[in-house]
């Protein structure tokens, strides 16, 4: 009886899932053009340079998953003339995260959320996020000892930045929108046209009916 209960509600479990999944595929779209549509001249575009000296250290937000998984809530921890760093805290990883970008607002190290053990990439330049067109971006992931190059193609439309590239012959695209800090607001990751994840900063999902 109890081995038929527990496989009752992993399925009842699994309908939820793949429902909350078949819901965010269909409204991502409108979803991103609703963000796009409220952060008005707030937006990151490829004009814009992102304003790091108008954050204060106090600045926080918390992107918000829309399928399963934990939220992220992110701490300015240091900005001067050099950069700023952020920390990083989610429920699943048991420390402290961080990511770490140049004056110029690109990454240039982050740690995984998606790994309990804090998986850092350190990148030998920086992220390839938005420099248009085809990047080359070289990194070294966790404790390997030498750098991995990834080819990455950027484009933007309309507000939104998408990085696509393959890994293990898997097709990866991303939807990222920045606000004027160039921090993200909203964040969907795709494998093989598939939505893996979805993210969007905690105040700003629009009520789709």
């Amino acid at each position: 009886m109890e081995k038929k209960k527990r496989t009752i509600l992993k399925n009842n479990l699994d309908a939820a899932r793949k429902s909350r999944k078949e819901i965010a595929t269909q409204n991502a779209e409108i979803v991103r053009e609703a963000i796009v549509s409220k952060l008005g001249s707030n937006l990151l575009t490829p004009n814009s340079k992102p304003d790091l000296q108008q954050i204060t250290e106090d600045y926080y937000f918390t992107l918000v998953p829309t399928l399963s998984g934990y939220s992220l809530t992110y701490q300015v921890k240091t900005i001067d003339s050099d950069g700023m760093t952020l920390d990083m805290f989610s429920r699943k990883v048991n420390e402290v995260m961080k990511l770490t970008y140049n004056a110029n607002g690109q990454l240039t190290s982050e740690t995984s959320p998606l790994s309990r053990s804090g998986y850092v990439t350190k990148y030998i330049g920086v992220k390839c996020e938005r420099q248009l067109g085809d990047c080359e971006e070289e990194f070294i992931s966790g404790s390997k000892k030498s750098a991995d190059k990834r080819s990455v193609k950027i484009s933007y439309n309309n507000g939104i930045w998408e990085r696509s590239f393959l890994i293990n012959g898997r097709h990866k695209q991303e939807y990222r929108i920045y606000n004027q800090y160039g921090l993200e607001v909203y964040v969907a990751k795709y494998s093989n046209n598939e939505l893996d994840s979805e993210f969007i900063r905690k105040g700003f999902r629009p009520d789709i009916k």
